[in-house]
């Protein structure tokens, strides 16, 4: 289960706002818990006279795994599924099931999150990895220099591709805890939700009153590639640490698809230096995007094409390149350039990107993500493929 929060449900107030006769139909299929273990009535009763109170605390007092832990489960998922975020693709998915006429325009994202998990738990649980999975972060570039105009992923793919990452978990001490899911197609692009273990954790918990027990479990994660077929790009989502999962995966995908472990060995770094060359005319964007800001705010570089030492300049007045030009500085005799921090605005919405001379993009791959990868390939930090080239 990607999500998980109870916690929503400790509070009654939560509980009564939710879609009544929702809540005792989802009551119904725990019955043999509420009924025969801790004897709460709830069938027949009507709402005004429900004890919202006694269920909030059943579920603060009973957070443990056992014979029921699929109830818990279940309110756990729900509880994840039920932010305002997450409405939209609720409401999406519930438009095309054949119940979509039992969902209200009055319902909350609660409400849709035991309306579909009435239906079809498992659907629910996918849903959640889905929105967990793709809500990503900073990823990784790699490139290969292959044709994928004409690429059709297959079974027999994915099944290599599973079975080569749990090779690579089991050598990493994760077990073999390596699920992929069916890619999807988003037009050029195939997205892959990987599931996995990390490492194994362990954290006192409350057994019963006074006594205390060990709880040993491994936390399961969720990770993104998306493989563009016309630039032939492969976007590794995932984090910096532990630095051999980007490899992993890089590998493990060109030997799947390829029967060769070094397709996407080819590393787009940020091309950090084009800020000698471009000046100020790195910050311009010509697409339609309602950027209001693109600032250069700071720069961490060499002191010297060979001095090793790092010096840094951070703007005094929200623009680096107009505080270097009143003071006639200029960066295209420093060293390489190490880092570099932009302010950038979209709508409503600003956000500091920070690009390093690597390839991680110092961004998440959202809405707002894409627009600043769209600027950074104008102005060439972000280097094209070569068949975006071509196109060109």
């Amino acid at each position: 289960m990607a999500g998980s929060n109870l916690r929503k449900f400790t509070n009654p107030g939560f509980l009564r706002a939710l879609e009544f006769s929702n809540l005792i139909k989802l009551l119904r299929k725990f019955d043999g818990y509420f009924s025969g273990v801790v004897h709460f009535e709830y069938d027949g009763i009507e709402q005004e006279k429900f004890n919202f109170d006694r269920l909030a605390a059943i579920l603060v007092d009973q957070m443990m795994v056992g014979e029921y832990a699929e109830l818990f489960d279940a309110f756990a998922l729900i509880g994840a599924m039920s932010s305002d975020s997450r409405e939209d693709i609720l409401r999406e998915f519930i438009d095309a099931q054949p119940y979509s006429n039992e969902a209200g325009d009055d319902m909350t994202a609660a409400d849709l999150a035991v309306l579909v998990y009435l239906h079809d738990p498992e659907k629910l649980n996918e849903i959640d990895v889905e929105f967990t999975a793709t809500k990503k972060k900073s990823f990784a570039m790699r490139a290969t220099r292959r044709d994928l105009s004409s690429l059709e992923i297959t079974k027999e793919q994915l099944t290599v591709f599973e079975e080569q990452l749990n090779s690579v978990f089991v050598s990493k001490h994760r077990g073999k805890t390596a699920k992929v899911y069916t890619p999807s197609r988003e037009g050029d692009e195939y997205w892959f939700i990987i599931r996995h273990g990390d490492s194994f954790k362990r954290q006192g918990t409350v057994a019963k009153e006074k006594e205390s027990k060990t709880l040993a479990f491994q936390p399961e994660s969720f990770d993104l590639l998306v493989l563009n077929i016309c630039s032939g790009e492969l976007r590794i989502c995932v984090p910096s640490d532990p630095q051999w999962l980007e490899e992993c995966y890089a590998q493990t995908l060109g030997k799947a698809l390829f029967n060769d472990f070094s397709a996407f060995e080819d590393r787009r770094n940020n091309e950090l230096e084009r800020l000698k060359e471009l000046g100020e005319k790195a910050l311009v964007y010509s697409g339609t995007a309602a950027v209001k800001r693109l600032d250069l705010i700071s720069l961490r570089f060499l002191h010297s094409p060979d001095c090793p030492m790092i010096d840094q300049l951070t703007t005094s007045a929200g623009d680096l390149f107009r505080d270097m030009r009143s003071v006639n500085y200029n960066i295209a005799g420093v060293g390489t350039i190490l880092e570099a921090k932009f302010a950038v605005k979209i709508g409503n919405k600003e956000k500091t990107i920070t690009l390093k001379n690597n390839n991680r993009s110092g961004y998440d791959y959202d809405e707002f993500g894409v627009v600043v990868d769209e600027w950074l390939r104008s102005v060439g930090i972000l280097p094209s493929s070569k068949a975006l080239e071509k196109a060109a």
